[in-house]
C-alpha cells in the first residue's frame, strides 16, 4: 500500500509541475500599461488557463490525500 501512495504522489507531482509550467504568466509589460492580450480585449488562451487551473487543483487535492494516506499507512 505504501508503494501505491508513493506512485500516486509522484504522478500528482509531475502533473502539477507540468500544468503550472504550461500556464501563461498573469502579468507582463503590456498589462502594466492597460494593454490587453489581443485587439478584442480578451485573452486568446483563457480556455486553456481555466482548464490548467482545474487540472492543478484536482492534482493538488490528489497529492494532499495521497500524502495523508502515506503518513497513515506508515
Amino acid at each position: 500500500m505504501k508503494t501505491f501512495f508513493i506512485i500516486v504522489l509522484v504522478i500528482a507531482s509531475v502533473a502539477i509541475i507540468g500544468a503550472t509550467t504550461l500556464m501563461d504568466p498573469k502579468t507582463g509589460a503590456g498589462t502594466s500599461y492597460g494593454q490587453d492580450a489581443n485587439a478584442f480585449g480578451t485573452s486568446a488562451y483563457k480556455g486553456k488557463d481555466i482548464m490548467l487551473n482545474k487540472v492543478t487543483t484536482i492534482f493538488s487535492i490528489i497529492f494532499v490525500i495521497s500524502l495523508i494516506g502515506l503518513v497513515v499507512v506508515k
